[in-house]
């Protein structure tokens, strides 16, 4: 699965909050950034990296995905305050 597909990058530019809007913004950037690394190696991985590298690398891909949720949940959207909740 791609990166693309686990950010919530079109919930958050629909809210109404500036600071979740700009963040919005910037994670569109990250997720271009991800997936051009990601473009240059083989099977959609960063070419060059160590096994050590290639577990760090997808675990700062995880946690990007956890901070557009969490601007998400500050903002006040149900849809994601019921995933945490797992309602």
């Amino acid at each position: 699965m791609s990166i693309r597909d686990e950010m919530p990058i079109r919930e958050i530019q629909s809210s109404t909050t500036s600071q979740v809007s700009m963040a919005s913004l910037i994670l569109e950037e990250l997720v271009q950034a991800i997936e051009f690394s990601e473009l240059v190696g083989d099977e959609g991985e960063v070419a060059g990296l160590t096994p050590i590298q290639r577990k760090v690398w997808e675990r700062y891909k995880a946690q990007t995905v956890q901070f557009a949720r969490d601007m998400m949940m500050v903002s006040g959207d149900i849809g994601e305050l019921e995933r945490r909740a797992g309602v």
